[in-house]
């Protein structure tokens, strides 16, 4: 029986960690792409996120304009709550809750109230007849809500956060 010569034998030895050094390469690649496709999703997720807003304004004529709220309904000066979901999707489960002091006011809405928002510039515009025109109050908003893919998220004085799942 011949064992061959050590030139095949180290010829074969190579072969073998060349093919297996390519596919730990080839996983480890696998696996940093994959890596980078979940963030980008994750990233794209929180970009449209972003999209979803709730604040407390006063009325003016810009302001209408731009929310298309008559005078009649809020008149300049009145305040208003105002939810705008700029995202792709549709806003089906969200809930606001809204505090102010100078005066002292409690705001607690949600989709089970005022349904869904529309997506890609859906607006709620909701008049506040507890603050005086004059008024400077002081407000604190938490929204929640859920996006597309049934991640929640919440939105309050820390910013926005996805919450855990």
């Amino acid at each position: 029986m011949k064992i061959g010569d050590v030139a095949t034998w180290f010829s074969g030895v190579v072969t073998a960690a060349v093919f297996a050094f390519t596919l730990y390469a080839w996983g480890h690649e696998r696996r940093r792409a994959a890596e980078a496709e979940r963030a980008a999703a994750l990233e794209k997720q929180l970009s449209e996120a972003n999209k979803v807003a709730c604040w407390i304004e006063r009325s003016s004529l810009p302001f209408r304009r731009r929310t298309g709220i008559d005078e009649g309904v809020l008149p300049d000066g009145g305040w208003a709550l105002v939810v705008e979901n700029g995202a792709s999707f549709a806003l089906f489960s969200w809930a606001v809750r809204a505090a102010t002091t100078n005066p002292a006011l409690q705001v607690s809405i949600d989709n089970e109230d005022k349904g869904p928002i529309g997506p890609n510039g859906g607006l709620l515009v909701l008049p506040l007849a507890g603050i005086p025109r004059d008024a400077n109050p002081s407000i604190a908003i938490t929204m929640s809500f859920t996006d597309e893919r049934g991640a929640a998220w919440t939105r309050g004085p820390g910013g926005l956060v996805r919450d855990a799942s």
